[in-house]
């Protein structure tokens, strides 16, 4: 990590992502996302409305 922080590397490879899903758990636990995604009914509710109209 020192390594990556000090020179910058963005180089990516077909094991990226099967390393980040073996490793989901610790880098959420290590690093955790910075914004909670939810789900939001009312884009939804808007469109059933939007459907409505016709």
């Amino acid at each position: 990590m020192e390594y990556l922080q000090k020179y910058s590397f963005n180089h990516s490879n077909e094991y990226d992502d099967l390393v980040q899903v073996q490793f989901t758990q610790y880098l959420n636990q290590k690093y955790p996302p910075k914004t909670n995604h939810y789900y939001d009914d009312y884009f939804e509710d808007m469109e059933k409305e939007r459907q409505g109209w016709y």
